[in-house]
């Protein structure tokens, strides 16, 4: 069985990445304004939140606990959709990085860099949402009922934390 105690890495991981969301949401906000060399900074440090080590701690974790439901033929799709999202957000999180850090007259326009803000926090969410999901879908009756409630209010919760 796996017990709420289980998913505390992934639910935290998760924790971590909805606050870089909503301080990166707080900066699309407040285009066409450019954020200021220090609030750039910090940009950049909460995008590192997205990067690979951390996608690759919670896909660990979820391929440890259900490799028996990754290798069904449904439980192989979805972990190969959830590994792409993943790839699109450490893409995604790397260029928006890698643009805040870019001086003023290589920057795109306010309306590229609101998309691309944009891009990042609704693929973060959408990998999170996929993460709580896939153990609801693939593997209900190996949770306790305390796991169980706690992925689905997660995943119940509102994309905009």
């Amino acid at each position: 069985m796996i017990d709420e105690i289980d998913l505390v890495p992934l639910v935290a991981q998760h924790q971590r990445w909805l606050a870089a969301c909503g301080r990166l949401e707080r900066a699309a906000d407040a285009l066409p304004a450019l954020p200021d060399a220090i609030e750039a900074a910090a940009l950049r440090v909460e995008l590192r939140k997205l990067l690979p080590g951390e996608a690759a701690a919670a896909g660990y974790l979820l391929a440890h606990l259900y490799a028996r439901e990754a290798a069904t033929p449904l439980g192989a799709r979805l972990f190969a959709r959830l590994q792409c999202r993943r790839a699109a957000l450490s893409v995604e999180a790397a260029d928006l990085a890698d643009m805040l850090g870019a001086e003023a007259p290589s920057r795109p326009s306010a309306d590229t860099i609101g998309y691309m803000f944009r891009s990042v926090f609704a693929t973060c969410r959408e990998v999170s949402l996929l993460e709580q999901l896939l153990p609801l879908l693939l593997a209900p009756d190996r949770l306790t009922a305390s796991a169980r409630t706690l992925l689905t209010e997660r995943a119940c919760m509102p994309a905009c934390v």
